[in-house]
């Protein structure tokens, strides 16, 4: 089958989350650059990345109906594939430590955290490394004590990768990206 043909009998819906898959894999490809989601909010992107053969925990703030509706299992935050975040207050920040890392060999077994937060406040951050072609930077309002609890985690390979999500935005911070506070 072409390409154009492939294309032209998508459903919108297939559409909506084939652009949603692929803002999400640039935005892991090249950290700290912010890429478009095809609407707003978290439910797009439980949509696209949740399925079946996945886990994942939610905080008390999201509509869980939404995740439970893609089939995938509800499990603690020590288990889960994927851990969607509301809004991260400091307080919330220290249980993060016990999320997945993965392991020596399977470093894909680790939790990717899903972030509800604003790229019009907080703090400036400078992303370098891998996909990165000197620095970038941008705001986020995700607490510091988060980013110093993602460095503990971080033991290469094993370590999380994060979606930070912004209404329609969302920046990728994965694993091997360094990070600093400026």
């Amino acid at each position: 089958m072409t390409a154009s043909k492939t294309a032209t009998s998508e459903s919108p819906h297939e559409a909506r989350l084939r652009t949603a898959y692929l803002a999400l894999m640039w935005s892991l490809s090249y950290p700290g650059t912010v890429q478009h989601l095809p609407e707003a909010g978290l439910a797009v992107v439980a949509e696209t990345l949740l399925d079946l053969e996945t886990t994942f925990y939610c905080d008390k703030a999201i509509d869980s109906a939404l995740l439970d509706r893609t089939g995938a299992a509800r499990t603690g935050l020590v288990d889960a594939d994927y851990v969607f975040l509301n809004a991260l207050e400091i307080a919330d920040t220290p249980h993060l430590s016990g999320v997945r890392i993965g392991t020596i060999n399977h470093p894909d077994r680790s939790a990717t955290l899903v972030i509800n937060c604003s790229f019009k406040t907080g703090f400036q951050l400078r992303v370098s490394g891998p996909g990165v072609k000197s620095t970038t930077d941008f705001d986020c309002d995700v607490p510091l004590a988060f980013w110093t609890i993602r460095a503990q985690l971080i033991r290469y390979p094993r370590g999380v990768d994060c979606f930070l999500i912004d209404q329609h935005q969302v920046v990728g911070v994965p694993r091997t990206t360094l990070l600093e506070v400026t």
